[in-house]
């Protein structure tokens, strides 16, 4: 007997809103800061594109000035700090919204394709800079999968979970 999804295919990325990937860029020199997303279970972005990211999203950590670092899957809907729920960083930046991220991967070093042109090599984003937070098409999102291991990956993260 098959096994019901309980989260959307990625293939209804096309036709409604399904799950989205996206990525975060952690400054050079910020390690510490990636520590805290880790321990804490939390990432905070100061772009408004922020505001769209979703419970069961795909989320792709790229350390600047190394390279792809982590993947991981969003574990709660962004929302904005406030007081009873402040951003844990203590950077004095503007965090818009924070989620929760829970690591999949973490790789032992970065790693960068390359680029040409000002276009990642492999994955054909431009090249990704701080602050900018990209929402990831289905074909970027495969590229960069193939990072992390995955060149065949689940079609739902609870098949991932599950094997």
């Amino acid at each position: 007997m098959a096994r019901q999804r309980s989260t959307p295919l990625m293939s209804e990325r096309v036709s409604g809103r399904g799950t989205q990937a996206w990525v975060g860029a952690l400054m050079a020199g910020d390690e510490e800061n990636w520590q805290v997303c880790v321990e804490k279970g939390l990432w905070g972005t100061g772009s408004n594109n922020g505001k769209s990211v979703r419970r069961g999203d795909e989320f792709f950590v790229w350390q600047s000035k190394s390279g792809w670092l982590a993947r991981c899957v969003v574990t709660s809907d962004a929302v904005q700090p406030s007081r009873q729920n402040p951003a844990p960083w203590d950077d004095d930046r503007d965090y818009k919204w924070i989620f929760g991220i829970r690591v999949l991967r973490q790789l032992d070093a970065p790693y960068n394709p390359g680029s040409t042109d000002n276009v990642q090599n492999i994955t054909l984003l431009h090249n990704i800079r701080l602050g900018q937070f990209p929402k990831l098409n289905i074909e970027q999102e495969m590229a960069v999968r193939s990072f992390f291991g995955l060149v065949n990956p689940p079609t739902t993260f609870e098949d991932e979970l599950l094997e």
